[in-house]
């Protein structure tokens, strides 16, 4: 596939992998999501399943699984992120710059070791009902 490509993917069962493409929508029902070296938007999808991405580069990520861990790490620091679990941890590392960070858990530790700033424009929300949320600079 080529790197300008934009793929839009689902599965009702089984994991999901994209490497190297311009953006990417992914949706399964159950399984895990992995993407890599996404250049722009990332939108990802899971019921039940773990999504991971590393060395992103776009602008803005909004991933979301009912139950599963969420991992992404940036590349280049984006605009907006959103990442939310009902059920699992969620992590986020991005490069040093100013953001605008919401996080919050009903039930686990919540970490943020980056410095905020409330009037960045980069905002990075990172959301889960049951688990651990970790928000950390590269």
């Amino acid at each position: 596939m080529p790197a300008s490509a934009t793929v839009r993917l689902e599965s009702g069962s089984g994991s999901v992998t994209v490497t190297g493409v311009a953006a990417a929508d992914v949706e399964t029902s159950s399984g895990d999501v992995s993407v890599e070296r996404i250049a722009g938007a990332l939108k990802a999808r899971t019921s039940s399943g773990d999504i991971t991405g590393s060395a992103l580069a776009g602008r803005g990520a909004d991933v979301r699984s009912a139950s599963g861990d969420a991992r992404l790490a940036f590349a280049t620091s984006p605009n907006s992120v959103a990442a939310e679990t009902r059920s699992g941890n969620v992590t986020l590392t991005v490069p040093s710059a100013p953001y605008r960070v919401d996080v919050s858990t009903t039930s686990g530790d919540r970490r943020v070791a980056l410095p905020t700033d409330a009037a960045a424009d980069a905002r990075l929300s990172v959301k889960t009902t049951s688990g651990d949320v970790r928000v950390s600079a590269t």
